[in-house]
């Protein structure tokens, strides 16, 4: 994946609101993840359904990935964002 990255100044969001809202919402999305996994999923609750269960573990794996995706999306931001908050301390640091 390779987001549009947000462009650090002083005129928009800070870089710390942009990192803890990207790393809040990535937290979020693997809570997500891993409550999904933990649930009951079983091919008795599909049954006598010829199909629907070969259907919902397809349809499983695929919102599962959309999920990673999304997760993996938001924790490219919030690196960027820290690459760009260690840069503005260095700076901060040098002066």
């Amino acid at each position: 994946m390779n987001p549009t990255m947000p462009t650090i100044h002083s005129n928009g969001t800070s870089v710390d609101d942009l990192l803890n809202d990207n790393l809040e919402v990535h937290s979020a999305i693997e809570a997500t993840i891993a409550r999904i996994q933990k649930m009951e999923f079983n091919g008795r609750d599909y049954y006598p359904v010829e199909g629907s269960w070969d259907k919902a573990v397809a349809e499983r794996v695929e919102i599962l990935k959309k999920l990673r995706d999304a997760s993996e999306y938001f924790m490219a931001i919030a690196e960027h964002c820290a690459d760009a908050q260690i840069a503005r301390d260095a700076r901060r640091a040098g002066k």
